[in-house]
């Protein structure tokens, strides 16, 4: 029998992390300091930008969720045994085919930016907002996925001032991004704003610093007025 892949084993791994916090086995919150030193503990064995492994748990969790739904509603164990490895399947496949753990991990220490301006100090105070309903996986545009449209969504929401926001769309196949965040006006200037920044712990918020040579500005677009929808 031949060895898993490196991708297949990390996948175990997130699962297990997953299955044993929402089954109240572990009660410490992910990435918590009570973390360092677990065998189910991702950052044991990969160094990735934060951004990528806390999308990679809520991928995690969302499916051992489904899992323990269908068990209770009674459908037959079987069943989910024979759809999860497809499910496993085609993840692993698009991590295999994208920059997930190939692209330098953005800085997470260092200076945190500062804040003068009320328009920076509300930048932060609606990350932290945005950062309680990604956790309580708030699904903003009811399409059964908990993902960036809804975190750009909950930021437009909660930004105090409507004429110094906008979300943005940016859709760059060449370097695998596919991506919706937030700008906003300070200072007289347009700032791209990655509305996940404090839900995946940076320090900084600007999309430039997390996403580093994968983030082209130049392809960015408005497209509140198709979501605004949503947010209303």
């Amino acid at each position: 029998m031949s060895m898993p892949s490196e991708r297949d084993s990390l996948w175990s791994v997130a699962l297990e992390c997953a299955i044993r916090r929402l089954k109240k086995i572990c009660s410490n919150r992910f990435c918590s300091a009570e973390c360092s030193g677990c065998k189910f503990y991702l950052y044991e064995y990969v160094e990735a930008a934060p951004a990528k492994v806390n999308l990679l748990m809520l991928q995690a969790e969302t499916e051992m969720d489904s899992l323990i739904r269908a068990n209770r509603r009674g459908v037959v164990t079987l069943v989910a045994f024979i759809t999860l490895p497809f499910i496993i399947g085609a993840i692993i496949y698009w991590v295999a085919n994208s920059e997930w753990f190939n692209r330098p991990p953005a800085p997470t220490k260092g200076a945190i930016e500062a804040r003068y301006s009320d328009d920076e100090n509300a930048v932060w105070s609606t990350l932290q907002k945005v950062a309680i309903g990604m956790t309580k996986k708030t699904d903003v545009n009811k399409d059964g996925k908990v993902n960036c449209i809804d975190a750009a969504l909950l930021f437009y929401k909660y930004y105090p001032y409507k004429d110094k926001v906008t979300i943005e769309y940016n859709y760059n196949p060449s370097k695998d991004f596919n991506h919706m965040f937030n700008a906003v006006l300070i200072g007289g200037n347009w700032i791209a704003v990655e509305p996940q920044a404090k839900f995946c712990g940076y320090n900084v918020y600007r999309m430039k610093p997390i996403w580093g040579n994968q983030y082209e500005w130049t392809l960015n677009r408005d497209v509140t007025k198709e979501w605004l929808k949503y947010v209303r």
